[in-house]
């Protein structure tokens, strides 16, 4: 049986969701991150997983990965997160909604994480 990309994200997320590597991760700046995040619409986009109908049907629930950047390490453990658009989150380091970016994202996504990294050095 093949090795497919859903297997290993299940696989991450199971490590991660469970925090079994929450508390080895050693977070820095401009580490590049994915951030699972919840979101709700009529209709779920093309990368949305874990899809659930509301009971009516008119809505749905589902995950999206998204792919940040570190910024820095604020005061208080949490770290700042930059989207591709230039939004921050500031995320706690123990989230299980958030893991660094294998091998793999980091080659497949790496358009993305280059545009938030330009956007980091145009700050400077």
């Amino acid at each position: 049986m093949p090795y497919s990309l859903e297997a290993k994200k299940t696989f991450h997320s199971c490590l991660y969701r469970d925090n079994i590597l929450a508390h080895f991760m050693k977070w820095e700046s401009h580490d590049l991150v994915v951030y699972s995040k919840q979101k709700h619409s009529v209709s779920p986009g093309p990368r949305a997983r874990e899809v659930d109908a509301a009971t009516r049907g008119e809505t749905y629930s589902y995950t999206v990965d998204k792919f940040w950047v570190i910024k820095k390490l604020l005061e208080d453990g949490q770290l700042l997160l930059v989207t591709r658009t230039g939004k921050q989150h500031a995320i706690h380091p123990h989230d299980p909604n958030l893991r660094k970016a294998t091998l793999w994202e980091r080659w497949y996504y790496r358009r993305r994480y280059r545009e938030i990294k330009a956007l980091l050095s145009n700050e400077k």
